[in-house]
């Protein structure tokens, strides 16, 4: 019996172990290069849509995040409409109304506690048999009165996330609050601006409104009427008459207080 070439099969096998390790450790830090890069895409979309203001096209991108980065799961966002939840954004066209139920059903209980939950576990058997898929969750806005979900609903190899990757989810949650908070402002103020103008349109005398700079910024219906080009040029000074007013509005920019004058 000669173990030499047993010594010299057993080196081989141990150096092709170790070069496949070593292959495997360069496919592992090029799979998290490449996700920390889509990563980093997704969130610079957001941030511009969340600049320009674009509600539909934030919650969009963070479905889209999702379901790429923590492929194989879909991802849906949920808003709180009234009392229940409607979808306004998925990454798959397919949705079974039992699942949407369920999430409805869940949300009211008010069980949500701000972090990510999977919703497998517990009690609940709405989520029990789900064909071998895990659904998980996290509300958007604060945890007292949350404003929506984020629901991933990902495949039996996903039973749970990564402290990196809850980190994620918690910024994808923190953007879509931030935009939803963004948008209700904006619907606020433009009813306030509506209402407004409505006010000024009602009456049957000229209104001007000019800001801190004596630069016109509102004219009413009557006044829009007999716009001139003198009075595109701020000639503020004219000289008031019965049916012509002027408002200057100015502001602290210290206290941020409006005021007429």
């Amino acid at each position: 019996f000669e173990p030499e070439p047993y010594y010299e099969l057993s080196r081989a096998l141990a150096g092709r172990i170790q070069n496949l390790r070593e292959i495997e450790t360069l496919e592992q830090k090029e799979r998290k290069l490449k996700i920390a890069g889509e990563k980093e895409k997704f969130l610079r979309l957001i941030a511009e849509d969340l600049n320009k203001g674009r509600l539909e096209d934030v919650l969009s991108h963070i479905v889209k995040a999702c379901s790429e980065i923590f492929h194989p799961c879909n991802c849906r966002i949920y808003l709180r409409e009234g009392d229940s939840l409607s979808l306004k954004a998925s990454s798959s066209e397919v949705l079974q109304e039992e699942i949407h139920s369920s999430i409805n059903d869940w949300f009211k209980e008010g069980s949500w506690n701000g972090e990510l939950r999977l919703l497998n576990e517990g009690q609940n058997q709405k989520f029990k048999d789900r064909n071998g898929k895990k659904t998980f969750a996290v509300p958007l806005g604060n945890g007292k009165e949350p404003t929506g979900v984020i629901i991933l609903e990902c495949e039996t190899n996903h039973d749970s996330f990564s402290p990196s990757e809850q980190d994620f989810i918690r910024t994808l949650a923190f953007q879509a609050t931030e935009a939803l908070k963004s948008s209700s402002l904006s619907k606020a103020l433009e009813h306030k601006e509506n209402l407004i103008s409505s006010i000024l349109d009602s009456v049957e005398d000229r209104i001007t409104i000019y800001d801190k700079e004596l630069r016109v910024i509102k004219i009413n219906k009557a006044g829009d009427s007999k716009n001139t080009d003198e009075d595109k040029e701020n000639n503020w000074q004219k000289k008031l008459t019965p049916n012509f007013h002027e408002i200057i509005l100015t502001q602290d920019r210290f206290r941020g207080q409006r005021k007429l004058r």
